[in-house]
């Protein structure tokens, strides 16, 4: 049990898991730019765009999440953000994949 004002070692844990995140997050960014380009066809300068805009808006997002967590409370933010990621990766995951020919699978 940890004492007040100090972290469990499974919070260690989390805190690990949630720094590994955006690292992971930005490979599969560069992952899924072939497929992007392939499907969308793209100017090199827009797939470039893609990746940098995804940083921008992960950065905005880390300023405001951590006003926010100031004023509404870490764990409270950290819930809402964790039910919001696996509701958006629940809904990635039943979209209907298309192919280049723009048909529905």
């Amino acid at each position: 049990m940890a004492l007040a004002g100090e972290l469990h070692a499974v919070g260690v844990y989390v805190l690990l898991a949630g720094a590994f995140l955006p690292i992971a997050d930005f490979f599969i960014v560069n992952v899924a730019l072939p497929t992007i380009s392939a499907s969308l066809k793209p100017t090199p300068a827009a797939l470039e765009l893609v990746v940098s805009v995804h940083g921008v808006a992960y950065a905005a997002m880390l300023v405001l999440g951590g006003r926010l967590g100031d004023r509404f409370g870490r764990h409270t933010l950290f819930v809402v953000g964790l039910c919001g990621f696996i509701l958006a990766s629940l809904a990635c995951g039943l979209a209907p994949t298309h192919s280049a020919s723009g048909i529905v699978s």
